[in-house]
């Protein structure tokens, strides 16, 4: 099974694709901030990363720099 983490600071937003991916038969992991999506990249990579670009502390062009 494919996995996906989403990174977004708003949890309304990680709902909402959470409820599409599971259904098309994705693994979904999620993260409020860029940080702690680095950390679960680390510990168990996904195959994509949705991030938004602006979140508090760092963004997610800074993930997707360290990615």
């Amino acid at each position: 099974m494919s996995s996906v983490l989403i990174a977004d600071d708003e949890a309304r937003i990680r709902e909402v694709l959470v409820r599409w991916l599971i259904p098309a038969g994705y693994e979904t992991r999620e993260a409020a901030d860029a940080e702690t999506a680095l950390a679960i990249m680390a510990a168990t990579p996904s195959d994509v990363v949705l991030c938004d670009i602006q979140m508090p502390g760092q963004g997610g062009l800074w993930l997707v720099e360290r990615l």
